[in-house]
């Protein structure tokens, strides 16, 4: 007789969102996220509050804001959009250990770049600043916009192409 109301209470009871779950929707949108990333990629999803209480989801969805990167540090968010409205957000740490090109001696402005000047590092890309050369082909014959020093990462935007027309060269346009 004592037992029936607390059977019927936990009957009445809502269904929970499984909160493993929630983190393995966050590790497979980040795993897709980091596909055609070169490296090895390393997911480690933050952990949720156990004291959390959402209601049970069919299908959560992740997400990004615009412009986030799936790497480095970086919030992603899952929500449920039926039956019950609800949204969360959980920190995640994605390294892409990979190799680099970087300075193997200093790099002077100007001066045309050839392969004895790069060395491949190998390193967490996504700790990097974006547009980081992963292939010496990209930086070979470019000149530096900017002085490097040795090691230093080289990133795309730092390189100039040779010009085509040279400075009173006649052109037929």
């Amino acid at each position: 007789l004592l037992a029936a109301p607390l059977a019927l209470a936990q009957q009445g009871a809502p269904a929970r969102q499984d909160l493993g779950a929630v983190r393995q929707v966050v590790e497979h949108y980040l795993q897709a996220q980091t596909a055609g990333l070169p490296g090895k990629v390393s997911i480690n999803v933050g952990k949720l509050d156990q004291r959390m209480n959402l209601a049970a989801c069919p299908a959560p969805e992740a997400f990004q804001q615009p412009g986030a990167k799936a790497w480095g540090k970086t919030t992603v968010g899952v929500r449920c959009s039926a039956p019950t409205v609800w949204t969360v957000y959980i920190q995640a740490q994605v390294s892409v250990v990979g190799e680099y090109v970087a300075a193997a001696v200093p790099l002077v402005q100007g001066k045309e770049i050839d392969s004895s000047q790069l060395a491949m590092v190998k390193g967490d890309i996504a700790a990097l600043p974006n547009g980081v050369l992963t292939d010496m082909a990209q930086a070979v014959g470019r000149s530096s916009t900017v002085s490097l020093p040795s090691g230093a990462p080289i990133r795309a935007d730092l390189l100039r192409s040779k010009p085509v027309v040279q400075q009173g060269q006649a052109v037929r346009v």
